[in-house]
């Protein structure tokens, strides 16, 4: 919870306006899931980029 309190000080501390909010958290809303493998698994991907992903936060462990 101190966490997302924290990443919400930030934000507010760098954006003026509610669109800058967006605009600032839309990477994080889909880079972090695609390195952890939500939208594409990481058997499809290249072996290299595969093993980079791993030690990404993932809602299902890696085989």
């Amino acid at each position: 919870m101190v966490s997302r309190l924290r990443q919400a000080a930030a934000t507010a501390a760098l954006c003026r306006s509610v669109e800058s909010v967006m605009v600032a958290t839309l990477p994080a809303v889909f880079v972090l899931p695609l390195a952890s493998g939500v939208y594409i698994p990481r058997e499809v991907l290249p072996d290299a980029l595969g093993d980079v992903l791993v030690y990404a936060p993932s809602p299902r462990p890696w085989t």
